[in-house]
This record gives C-alpha cells, structure tokens and sequence, in this order.
C-alpha cells in the first residue's frame, strides 16, 4: 500500500469542486493548486487551507506533489500532461486526452517513457444508466454489438464569455472534439476501438458573431465492423443536458433517456417480444456528487488502481481512441472526405502523426515560425553548378502552381493562383523566385510583403523543391534571394512559417540565420523537440 497521497490541482474551476470530492477517500491530501484567476484562487482556499497556491505552472510542477489533477482548459491537456510527467507527477486528467495528433503521440510516448500512471477521467463512463446498460451488454441481452448512437447536447452559452466580455477558447473549440463524453461509454461497454470517422457541421446560427459551429455530427466505424453516430453542440437551447445512448445488437436493443431522471432505461429483448421500462439503480455517493454518483465513482477507480498499483481503467491507449474521433471527425468535414483513426498503440503509426499539431484555433500558429535579423550579413549562395537563381517571368504561373501543388500540398489551379498570388496587390514578380535547370523548374521560393505572421511584413514564404533536385542547395541559395530582395528594400527582420517534420529545410534556415520564435509554451516545446533532432 502506497502512503498518503498528495494531490496538485491544475485549474480552480473545475478542478475545486474535484478536490472535495477526493478529500472524502481516505489518505488523500490537496498540497498544491494552480491558477491565474485571483478570485478562484482565493475560493481553492475554502476547499484546502494549507495547500500551496501558484499563478505560474512551471513553478507549480516544482512543488512536492505525487498526482496531477488536470483541470485546466480542454485545449491544454496533453502538453501540461506531458510536462507534469516529465517532472515526476502522476495523471489524473480531464476530457479530452489531447488536442492535436501530435500531441497524442508525445503524450502516449511519455507515459511509456517515464512509466508514471496516467488516466482521463471520462465521468459519462460512470453514470447509473451507462452502467447498467455495461451490465445488460455483458449479461448478453442485447447479443453482438451491431450499431450505437450517443449524443451530448449540452447549452453553455453563459461560459463562452468571461465577465469582463473578453472570448473563453469555447468560442472556437469545435464541439465534436468533446465527443469522449458520448462515444466513451459506448467503446467502454462494447471493447471495440474506432478505426474510421466521417465528420458534418451545423453551421452557427444561434449565436453567429461567437459561434461558427452549432452542432457537429459524427459516423465511426469500429475494428468489429459495428457503426456508432455521434452527436456534439453546446450553443443549441436545450434543457437538461443530453447525455443519450441507444445500443442495437442481435438479440436486442436498448436506449436511455433524453430527458430526466437520465438514468431511465429502455431494453427490448426478441425473446420477449416486448420492451422494460425502468430506472437505473444509484451506485456512488449522490449526496456528495452533482453527476448522480459519476465523478465519485471515477475518482474511486483511479485511486483503487493507483494504491493497489493496477492498471488505470481509462488508460492513455483507451484515452486516445475516445479522443482521436472528435479530432478527426471534425477534419472530415472541413476535407470532405472520411478519416483513418489511428491507433497510438503501435509506434509505427504513431510515427506517420509525430509531426501533426494543426489545431482549428483561429489564433494559433499551427507552424513554427522563424525570424531573421540584421539583413546586411553577406552569405554564399550554396547552388549547384548547372542550376541558376532567377526572377519571376510572364508564362511561369502553370510551373509555380504544379511545383507547390506537388510539394507544398497545395490545391491551387490557375483561378485560385491568380487571386491569391500573381494578381494580389501584395505580390511584386521581382520577390518570387524560381531554381532552374536550363529551362527546368526545379524549385521556388517567394518575398511576401504582409503582416503574415505576428505582424510583421517581410515574410521568406512558399519555399519548395522538387523531390529530385533536393540536396543541392537550391532551398538555401533561394531563401538567399528573397533574403536579398528584402535587404535592398532596407528591411530590418524576415519571418518565416515551417513544418516541424521539415528538418532539412530547418537546418538551411539555421545556417541563413533564421532563430526559432516560440510564439508560447506549446511552440517552446516543439521546437526543442526539432532542435534535439538536428544535434
């Protein structure tokens, strides 16, 4: 048996309410909370009197405490996760696991590197009729597993604001990324894993200035061939929350109910030619538990395999498989196309997502950016005997876009490249320039005069190469152009955006001068991961 265990709290909102429901088991301890709230500070201090309280989350993981219990916003989870394991501490994390692919795969990395333990506590998993119907399903009253439906629709339009009317990251989290609270249950009750998503959107007519999404739909095809649709929205008026399930199998079917007491049941068996109507029976803490028992007895299976040392009920694999559907679903519909769902417990898959941190935030810089100073540096140009560097010309529109199509991943056709490139009152032809062997495009790279990237104007951008000319320095001595065509125009810095998996490119822009810019935190992190690669 383990000692007293000591608790970190990361995020007073949500995270309080969790601490008293953890003060109940015996052996446990709050020792340390973090928040930059200063009124939610000051009410943690109603749930522990000598917890230690912090504002800065680097600090906060130096203080002496065994479990973090990860209640901060939804988008940060997997990189605190990371972090706190990194430093020693065990997780016991809020839904969902992660945001970003990327994230997913360093997270599940961690967890096998550091052998700490680690579960997401997905709370619907534990709810009296989900329960139950875990129960029916493993009595075989429904048969085989054939199909699902699950949905949670919950109206928090009062958090998509702060008091002061500044925007919380809801206004733009897409709500099928928070689909753990509806197909959990089902991947729980059933053990089959997702493999494949086709994601649709509602677009946002409630609250339109706020919201683009009102709701979003999701198809999943599991490892057994079953098919489980799900439903997210959070800005629609409903009342109470729905959080509803609907199971066909073989035998049977059964389904809860949308509307209150949740916990009633409705089971039809063909062998009785008739349906049950009945409630759930109660099986946590009720009067000390706003989820009909479900937080408490979520909390109670993390501490009971925690002290007997037992594998964590929702581990990082499960976490990632009730995670990845919302992530991709939603970037079905945006490609219009379905989407493989890995499976993170092979490294060999989770080696195609390593590099993957796209994130839907509007505010994000999804790429790394890079900035150069002091333009008057003389450099050589590293180019190939037989290859020139030369200036944009009238004829070399259908070169440039079949170039970038091919190797930037572009969709552009001649419409689209006049609009957004050749006919732009930001494009000069002198700043885009073209590699060429004889009359061969062989790469290309253009001056983009706008506040592309944290405001600036000079920005080094669509540099590309074809993969058959590469290793010839034509990526550097073409930077080297763009770098030139800013420097006679008196510019002072270059910024530019890059990829964390293009580490030949990174290494050319270290050697041009470029410095890694981290835009925040999570930047700060990859980019010591690509620097760690390149030593």
């Amino acid at each position: 048996m383990r000692k007293k265990i000591r608790l970190g709290i990361l995020g007073f909102r949500r995270g309080a309410y969790l601490a008293n429901i953890f003060k109940q088991f015996p052996g446990v301890e709050i020792s340390a909370g973090c928040d930059i709230d200063p009124q939610r500070k000051e009410r943690f201090k109603e749930v522990s009197q000598t917890a230690e309280v912090y504002a800065d989350f680097e600090e906060f993981l130096n203080a002496d405490f065994d479990v973090l219990v990860l209640a901060s916003d939804c988008h940060v989870h997997g990189y605190q996760a990371i972090q706190a394991m990194k430093k020693g501490k065990d997780i016991f994390s809020e839904v969902t696991a992660f945001h970003t692919l990327g994230e997913g795969v360093e997270l599940s990395r961690t967890v096998e590197k550091t052998k700490r333990k680690y579960m997401m506590a997905e709370n619907v998993n534990y709810f009296p009729h989900v329960l139950e119907m875990e129960r029916l399903y493993n009595k075989s009253n429904i048969g085989k597993f054939v199909h699902g439906e699950c949905e949670y629709v919950h109206d928090i339009r009062y958090l998509l604001l702060r008091p002061d009317g500044s925007k919380y990251w809801r206004t733009w989290f897409p709500p099928i990324y928070y689909c753990t609270h509806s197909i959990g249950p089902i991947l729980k009750i059933t053990g089959e894993r997702p493999v494949s998503v086709t994601g649709m959107i509602a677009d946002g007519k409630v609250l339109p200035d706020l919201r683009k999404i009102d709701m979003e739909l999701a198809l999943v095809k599991t490892d057994k061939n079953s098919t489980i649709k799900i439903l997210c929205g959070y800005t629609l008026p409903r009342e109470p929350v729905s959080r509803w399930f609907c199971m066909y199998g073989t035998k049977g079917m059964m389904e809860s109910s949308r509307w209150e007491p949740e916990q009633e049941l409705y089971l039809y068996e063909e062998k009785a030619r008739k349906y049950r109507h009945y409630t759930a029976k109660h099986r946590g803490n009720k009067v000390k538990d706003a989820h009909l028992g479900a937080d408490y007895l979520t909390i109670y299976n993390f501490l009971n395999a925690y002290k007997n040392n037992r594998k964590m009920p929702i581990d990082i694999y499960k976490a990632a498989d009730m995670t990845l559907p919302g992530i991709l679903a939603h970037r079905s519909s945006l490609k219009k196309r379905e989407m493989a769902i890995p499976d993170f417990r092979e490294e060999s898959i989770r080696k195609q997502h390593e590099y993957d941190f796209w994130s839907p935030d509007p505010d994000t810089e999804n790429q790394l950016v890079m900035k150069k100073k002091y333009l008057n540096t003389h450099l050589e140009s590293r180019c190939h005997k037989g290859y020139n560097i030369r200036a944009f010309k009238q004829g070399d529109e259908e070169g440039w876009i079949k170039l970038v199509n091919e190797c930037v991943g572009s969709n552009y056709d001649l419409n689209s490249a006049q609009k957004s490139l050749f006919k732009s009152d930001k494009f000069d032809p002198k700043g885009l320039f073209f590699a060429v062997k004889g009359k061969e495009i062989a790469g290309t790279a253009c001056a983009w005069s706008d506040k592309y990237i944290t405001g600036k104007k000079c920005t080094l951008h669509m540099v590309a190469v074809y993969p058959k000319h590469r290793g010839k320095g034509l990526g550097y001595s073409l930077s080297l152009a763009v770098l030139d065509y800013f420097r006679k125009r008196s510019s002072e810095e270059v910024y530019l955006r890059t990829d964390d998996f293009r580490l030949g490119a990174i290494k050319s822009y270290l050697d041009l001068g470029f410095e890694p810019v981290p835009v925040n935190d999570l930047h700060k992190w990859r980019w010591s991961k690509v620097l760690e690669k390149l030593k």
